[in-house]
């Protein structure tokens, strides 16, 4: 991804994206502090502080005013916490940035932090932590957000062939395993735990997929998993702003998902009228590219693009473009 960075008198870098023919902005403000800077008895402290600052500053008291107000100009906004950092950005058309920089400055220089407002997050906070549990390709802190147990399986995200599951429990869940009769043989945690100590699993394993998960977690360190999620997120931002694009090129694409709900690994876009998800997709492979017609009801109205495990955002790019001319002819 191509760049301009400019570092102001006060010492912040300023980075600027071009995104041809986006007809929306993006404005975001990285914060360096993130969960890694926690102290004992904090944890998650950086999560919930980044939900809070949504909820009213010196210029916009209302927190439903302020998402009324991104609202009333098809925007949206939200933020995201990782070890290093803490993120916030508001996206809407590329002729309101002067008001979204007005609005998420403010937010940041000058939170209120209502007492009444801050007791009623945690528990939106508690119920984001359940969400993210399914979502493997995204930030999953299992030991600061104090999840009993989290599953995610080999495929997508971490880019490998399908086969293995992989799971971490907490100390409190193992206990509530170890007392729970009947517990079964396919599904054990308390085996499964009692094999690990000894470097071992319970059934014969698929050796292979072990060998190819080790290759790909070195890959994924050096890269950081801080950076991949990153790299998710852009692609899913590029593949969003490339949908809102194509309307003004008279192919009229919408993204299935509601903004809040959108997920960074893969994105679901609903087709024009007339337009068969199925064809799309098997043009697609014709031409070398591989995308997917949605699921059930949607195989013919939608198609499916993931931008997870090891894209990139050039290869995106090129893939988009191949997608626009299937569309167009």
């Amino acid at each position: 991804m191509k760049y301009t960075r400019k570092t102001l008198k006060n010492g912040l870098n300023v980075f600027l994206v071009n995104i041809p023919d986006a007809q929306s902005v993006v404005f975001t403000i990285f914060v360096k502090v993130g969960s890694r800077y926690e102290r004992v008895g904090e944890a998650g402290v950086a999560h919930f502080l980044e939900h809070v600052f949504f909820k009213g500053s010196q210029n916009y008291p209302s927190p439903t005013g302020i998402s009324t107000l991104i609202d009333a100009i098809g925007g949206d906004f939200n933020a995201a916490t990782s070890k290093e950092s803490t993120e916030f950005y508001i996206h809407a058309e590329k002729h309101h940035f002067d008001l979204i920089f007005n609005v998420l400055t403010d937010m940041i220089q000058n939170p209120l932090f209502n007492a009444e407002e801050l007791e009623k997050e945690k528990g939106v906070v508690i119920e984001e932590i359940n969400l993210y549990q399914d979502n493997p390709g995204a930030q999953v802190e299992s030991d600061a957000w104090q999840l009993d147990f989290v599953l995610t399986g080999s495929q997508k995200a971490l880019a490998l062939p399908p086969g293995l599951a992989l799971g971490v429990a907490q100390p409190a869940a193992l206990e509530r395993a170890r007392a729970t009769p009947n517990r079964g043989i396919y599904f054990d945690l308390v085996e499964f735990e009692s094999f690990i100590v000894k470097n071992q699993t319970p059934n014969t394993p698929a050796l292979s997929l072990m060998y190819a998960l080790a290759a790909q977690v070195e890959r994924i360190d050096a890269e950081s998993i801080e950076t991949r999620w990153a790299r998710h997120q852009a692609m899913a931002h590029r593949t969003w702003h490339w949908t809102e694009s194509m309307n003004g090129k008279g192919v009229a694409l919408e993204v299935l998902a509601p903004r809040e709900f959108r997920s960074p690994t893969v994105t679901c876009i609903k087709l024009p009228s007339g337009v068969s998800g199925s064809a799309v997709d098997k043009e697609m492979k014709r031409r070398g590219y591989t995308i997917s017609p949605g699921y059930g009801a949607l195989k013919d109205s939608t198609i499916r693009i993931g931008h997870m495990g090891d894209h990139t955002v050039d290869e995106l790019n090129e893939l988009l473009q191949v997608l626009e001319d299937v569309l167009r002819s």
